[in-house]
């Protein structure tokens, strides 16, 4: 069987296509358990509601992620990878010097993120259906979460 260069290209952007959403899943996947990590250190106090609103936002998006990688016949990442245990450390070492340095590795996720969905709205393999939920959902979720997080800096 011979392919033509037509389906190679389709083969290597499904492929692209399939990476993207593989990288941004174990990225949300990782702030998922960032902030789980940091609800449970500072359950008892007021900052925790707005956290958890967060975090619920970063476990709708693995969702999305989740079904979006099924929809091209794959299946999805069910760990974090390296960037997880990246974070898991950064936010460890981050919990022992205190709240504010726990909140200013969260934003610095939050940042992490922003830039990555960010460079997405400009990959050509990226579906026009994931870039409307990137462009319309997840940037403006990225872009509260870093406000919240920069207000609740203020107040410690």
């Amino acid at each position: 069987m011979i392919t033509t260069s037509t389906e190679k290209n389709k083969s290597q952007n499904r492929k692209n296509r399939i990476d993207n959403m593989e990288e941004v899943l174990r990225g949300e996947m990782s702030a998922v358990e960032a902030y789980e990590q940091v609800i449970e250190k500072i359950d008892e106090t007021p900052e925790v509601i707005h956290l958890r609103e967060l975090l619920i936002n970063h476990r709708e998006a693995v969702s999305y992620w989740k079904r979006q990688v099924r929809t091209e016949h794959a299946t999805p990442d069910n760990f974090s990878g390296t960037w997880g245990v990246f974070v898991e450390t950064f936010v460890g070492v981050a919990k022992l010097l205190g709240s504010t340095a726990t909140l200013k590795a969260l934003k610095e996720g939050e940042e992490h993120g922003l830039n990555q969905y960010e460079n997405l709205l400009e990959d050509e393999s990226v579906s026009l259906v994931n870039k409307n939920y990137i462009r319309n959902v997840l940037i403006p979720n990225q872009k509260r979460h870093i406000s919240t997080i920069e207000a609740m800096v203020k107040i410690q």
